[in-house]
């Protein structure tokens, strides 16, 4: 067990283990002997910002609470002050928040800490999005109703996140005070920051939600005052349109670098980024030689380009697709340009994140020789189990219900890639796996989110001709073909 001083919080990073000691001075003198320090225990970190701050699970007085760790070299009494003033002003005007139960200092003296009741049945609205779960809709509405509750009284969270709601018993909970900030305490806040900060909360969800915007808003406008409802919907769609392209564009900036949720290393032979919940030491065997590991598994796809398998890690099936260097002179005409495992990685997180399901990208790879000269890059998916679309339409059991289910699903994808001006490339019917009543994207390698609306319009046709193309004679899936013509016409591109 390592023991929690300032420099070493500091100097590990990311790098935090559990379990993790941390000596602090007891917030009562009773608590521990005179002239001593009360050592608590991190079993789990469930927040982590390098150099800052750290969110975690441990015991005080014998029940779990979770401890939040402030430690930034010049700031961190400041973060301390300002998450115990939320908390406060929270109390104040009766948002439901958990019960601070201690606050005080590191006992290095150089950071300081706050424990805060667990809410150990609670669970948190971005698990529900992540969970697709059934209660969603019911934990929204009460998320708004906790926001109108803010707004009413002048308050508002400045960087509203899903992940700082969490129901329990009937109850949506504030977690992070430090972000609420006030206007004019005891009045309505203003439009138009109730509107910006309204749309900043909906872009966090699927572009798939958008439509049901006005009907959530009617919890919202119930809880205000006739004059206060917010009734510009179109207003609102655009601006959560912008909240979510600034989020996507922030986003991207964190996808090719070490951050809490992904792991990086680069040097002169390799570039590897991962997710951090696949990091065991069987994973880093499987970095070393994952030509080993393709061999060993079962080929489904073999080429001189790509090379696709079913690799296991830790008893969990996944697919590792290969992109191959096939000479030299292919390797330096690649050099410049961004791989295909890159791309793949960067296209999979980012239409993750606009709601549009992928088989999710756990690790991207590139070979390369001195820095430069490319060799071949890899990238390793979870693996989605289900049938292929054309396998699903050219069944001779189709039921009406499940074609116009997958023709309703395609629709609101095209119309995600249409709003966002991005491009997949190769939209052929094989790249859909359609399983648990969703349609999965595969190939994601020539996918390209575009700056300008003149290479996106042309892409996109592209696409929509490659979409109809499926729909051909000899195809199997020709008797949808006036159904996907009506699905093209009706996004009049």
């Amino acid at each position: 067990m390592s023991l929690a001083i300032h420099n070493r919080l500091v100097g590990l990073g990311h790098n935090v283990r559990v379990p993790l000691a941390v000596s602090v001075i007891p917030p009562e003198p009773d608590l521990t002997a005179a002239g001593s320090f009360l050592q608590l225990t991190v079993t789990q970190i469930l927040r982590l910002l390098p150099g800052k701050r750290l969110v975690g699970l441990t015991e005080w007085q014998q029940a779990p609470a979770i401890i939040k760790l402030f430690y930034h070299e010049r700031r961190w009494s400041r973060h301390l002050q300002r998450e115990q003033a939320g908390f406060e002003m929270a109390r104040k005007y009766g948002l439901p928040v958990p019960r601070v139960l201690a606050s005080g200092r590191i006992a290095n003296q150089n950071g300081g800490y706050l424990i805060i009741e667990y809410l150990s049945d609670g669970v948190g609205l971005d698990t529900l999005v992540e969970l697709h779960n059934t209660r969603l809709d019911v934990a929204i509405r009460q998320a708004l109703s906790l926001i109108a509750c803010c707004h009413r009284q002048g308050l508002w969270q400045q960087d509203i996140h899903l992940g700082n709601f969490m129901a329990l018993d009937g109850t949506m909970y504030l977690l992070d005070s430090a972000e609420l900030k006030s206007e004019n305490p005891g009045m309505v806040l203003s439009d138009a920051q109730r509107i910006a900060n309204l749309a900043l909360f909906f872009a966090q969800f699927s572009v798939y939600r958008d439509s049901r915007v006005g009907q959530l808003m009617e919890t919202y406008n119930s809880e205000l005052a006739g004059d206060a409802a917010s009734g510009d919907l179109t207003l609102l769609l655009a601006l959560i349109r912008q909240a979510r392209e600034r989020r996507l564009d922030k986003y991207q900036s964190k996808l090719f670098r070490t951050t809490s949720a992904f792991h990086m290393e680069q040097s002169a032979g390799q570039r590897l980024l991962c997710d951090r919940k696949i990091m065991t030491d069987e994973f880093f065997s499987f970095v070393r030689n994952p030509d080993l590991f393709l061999a060993q598994g079962t080929l489904l796809k073999g080429g001189n380009t790509t090379t696709v398998g079913l690799v296991t890690l830790g008893g969990t099936d996944y697919v590792l697709k290969r992109y191959n260097i096939k000479s030299t002179l292919h390797g330096l005409r690649k050099m410049f340009r961004a791989s295909r495992a890159s791309r793949s990685w960067r296209s999979g997180l980012v239409l993750e994140m606009l709601g549009v399901t992928t088989a999710r990208p756990l690790m991207m790879l590139e070979r390369r020789q001195a820095w430069f000269l490319r060799r071949e890059s890899y990238i390793l998916y979870e693996l989605v189990k289900g049938a292929t679309v054309p396998e699903v339409l050219g069944s001779d059991h189709l039921e009406a219900a499940t074609r116009d289910r997958i023709f309703e699903s395609f629709k609101q994808f095209l119309e995600v890639l249409r709003r966002y001006m991005i491009s997949h490339g190769d939209l052929k019917a094989s790249n859909f796996i359609f399983a648990n009543d969703e349609l999965v994207l595969l190939d994601l390698d020539a996918t390209t989110r575009h700056a300008l609306r003149l290479t996106f319009r042309r892409a996109f046709r592209k696409d929509l001709e490659r979409f109809l193309r499926n729909f051909s004679e000899g195809s199997g899936m020709q008797a949808m073909q006036g159904q996907a013509r009506d699905l093209v016409r009706s996004l009049n591109v």
